[in-house]
């Protein structure tokens, strides 16, 4: 796309975001004149209705511009961009006619080609606009209305107010009322250039819509850093829970390190108990026991008292096997007293639960 074309649609959709009444202001107050024709005559009034005079159209020459409306065009803000056509009801042509519904495509050229037909004029004598009226006519027939003014009386009066007629058929969209006046709007811009004014509001259009597009994004930004940020604090809080037990756990770790070795160290009383009663006759009674780390101690009555140390070294559990005191004889018992110490392996002891 061209890109005097992207700012005329840029500036129509700016245009339109405007309410009506403020654009009416903006413009009509400094940009607009106003011709109201007559029989060889147009007066011309600015946009606060204030008369700047009325002027002759003699057919012999075309009028001059007058210094009321020279001053006055050069007294708004930019360049001259409307005017406001009256045309009495006496002098324009208003005519109903029936066309074939096949013409209503092209209904503009159609009623160009009829016009020598209709109304005492050829088609470039004449301005005009046509549209269908809506009402009910025969099968296969469309109704239509014709407005027309003489070019030549609109040419003079374009003339007064240094300007030309614009290309294109009248800007009417209905037709005027029943012994109205024929009221239409000229814009007088050059298609497809714009007034300076129209251009710095095309860009500072651009500029605030720029300026939004990058406000919502640094806002889409904003919310998902706090989310982000949200989102690490909990991270936070589970990565301390997460040491936390991760300290508990090495200190059970090093106590149970610290029983395993314990363990290794000592025999379990169960193994001793075992292997005593492996090594042991069943003539040897123990009454006392007792294990103090790798100390044993033994108290009881055996028959064979004497060979005591002998059994229980050739044990792999225990060594250093000595008595504390002399072996005595049990009165009325069948055996002798004894007392003896030894020491434990420490090698561990294999079924401890």
């Amino acid at each position: 796309m061209p890109l005097q074309e992207f700012f005329d649609w840029w500036r129509t959709q700016l245009g339109e975001l405007i309410p009506a009444s403020w654009r009416g202001r903006g413009q009509h107050r400094r940009n607009r004149l106003t011709l109201t024709l007559g029989t060889g005559k147009v007066t011309v009034a600015d946009a606060g209705g204030r008369e700047l005079g009325q002027f002759d159209l003699a057919p012999q020459q075309l009028p001059t511009v007058p210094d009321s409306v020279t001053s006055a065009i050069r007294n708004m803000r930019g360049t001259l961009r409307q005017v406001d056509v009256v045309v009495p009801h006496r002098e324009y042509l208003l005519r109903t006619l029936t066309l074939p519904a096949a013409a209503r495509a092209n209904l503009h050229e159609a009623i160009g080609y009829q016009l020598g037909k209709l109304t005492p004029f050829n088609s470039s004598q004449l301005l005009y606009a046509c549209g269908t009226t809506g009402e009910a006519v025969a099968d296969g027939m469309v109704g239509a209305w014709l407005a027309a003014v003489p070019r030549q009386s609109l040419q003079r009066a374009m003339a007064v107010i240094g300007q030309e007629i614009p290309a294109g058929p009248l800007p009417l969209a209905a037709p005027p009322p029943a012994e109205g006046d024929l009221r239409f709007t000229w814009h007088t811009a050059p298609q497809g250039r714009y007034a300076r004014s129209g251009v710095r509001v095309a860009f500072v259009g651009m500029l605030l819509l720029w300026a939004a597009a990058l406000g919502l994004h640094l806002r889409n930004i904003e919310q998902a850093r706090d989310q982000l940020t949200e989102e690490l604090d909990a991270l936070r809080l589970q990565a301390a829970e997460v040491q936390r037990l991760r300290d508990r756990v090495s200190q059970h770790t090093v106590s149970a390190e610290k029983l395993t070795r314990l363990r290794q160290r000592y025999v379990s009383p169960l193994v001793v108990l075992d292997t005593l009663t492996e090594q042991l006759d069943d003539r040897t009674w123990l009454q006392n026991l007792e294990l103090d780390g790798d100390e044993l101690t033994l108290r009881g009555t055996s028959s064979a008292a004497a060979t005591l140390i002998e059994t229980l070294e050739a044990s792999d559990l225990l060594h250093h096997v000595e008595f504390t005191a002399a072996i005595t004889r049990n009165a009325g018992e069948d055996g002798d007293r004894f007392n003896l110490t030894a020491r434990l392996s420490s090698t561990p002891a294999e079924g401890d639960g």
